[in-house]
């Protein structure tokens, strides 16, 4: 059952380095693009922004495909998107693909939770689902400080090209060892949104939205807050995220997640 969720979590890895790099990578894309670093930290801003627009959107409209075929188009989409971003010529032009890219994002990593949990006996579902969204956590570790570190050693060019190549390998995983999965779920859009009716919802997204935002907007421009080679600031702020990731799953082991 393991070997099911291995590229699910290889997936989220790519998803997680490509959402991440841009933090690393605002020299680098500023210089060729002749805009100034803030300009270029907005790239993360819009990801984020799109990520969060077309996640319930991209959902309803996709409720009744497979759940494999649904990984499978998902991660095309995001390779499709960084692979664009590496050839784009223009700032605006890169942003755009930025967006593409976030749309695959936020079909995949929603999706890859719920497969994890239907392919799991109910005690082994919150390992399972550390096991999958670990990938995103270990990221932050290695893929982003490595990006980082080919991005200012070559090109910002080719750590997107890398992140094309870790989204191929996330693909032919899935297409090989995920099987064939339906999984209950709506399709209407104002069904994704009732859980707002409870005002301890909002209050609670209000909350973590501000938490979010303060942290990462730190982590954007953390190469202006400190005189430090910013490879190794990225990997110490990864490797703490991770490390936190992992004793909050080890605490709860029997956590599961609803179907996307």
């Amino acid at each position: 059952m393991r070997s099911r969720l291995y590229p699910l979590a290889a997936g989220n890895f790519a998803i997680g380095t490509g959402t991440f790099v841009t933090a690393g990578l605002l020299a680098p894309i500023s210089a060729d693009l002749g805009v100034s670093r803030p300009a270029a930290g907005q790239l993360m801003t819009v990801f984020a922004l799109a990520y969060a627009v077309l996640s319930p959107v991209l959902a309803a409209l996709t409720a009744r495909m497979s759940r494999r075929t649904l990984l499978l188009l998902a991660m095309v989409v995001f390779v499709a998107g960084n692979v664009l971003t590496a050839l784009a010529p223009t700032y605006a032009l890169v942003l755009i693909t930025r967006v593409v890219a976030a749309a695959g994002a936020a079909m995949f990593t929603p999706t890859s939770s719920a497969v994890a949990n239907a392919l799991s006996a109910p005690e082994r579902r919150g390992r399972a689902l550390a096991l999958v969204m670990g990938g995103l956590s270990v990221s932050s570790a290695i893929g982003v400080p490595l990006g980082t570190w080919l991005g200012e050693a070559v090109s910002w060019r080719a750590t997107l090209w890398l992140v094309a190549g870790l989204g191929v390998l996330g693909l032919a995983g899935v297409a090989t060892l995920v099987p064939e999965l339906r999984l209950p779920a709506s399709g209407r859009l104002r069904e994704r949104f009732e859980p707002l009716r409870d005002r301890r919802v909002p209050a609670v997204m209000v909350t973590q939205l501000l938490l979010f935002a303060a942290g990462f907007t730190a982590y954007t421009y953390i190469g202006s807050l400190f005189d430090l080679p910013l490879a190794a600031l990225l990997w110490a702020w990864g490797g703490w995220a991770a490390s936190w990731a992992t004793c909050w799953a080890g605490g709860s082991p029997t956590r599961t997640a609803p179907a996307a």
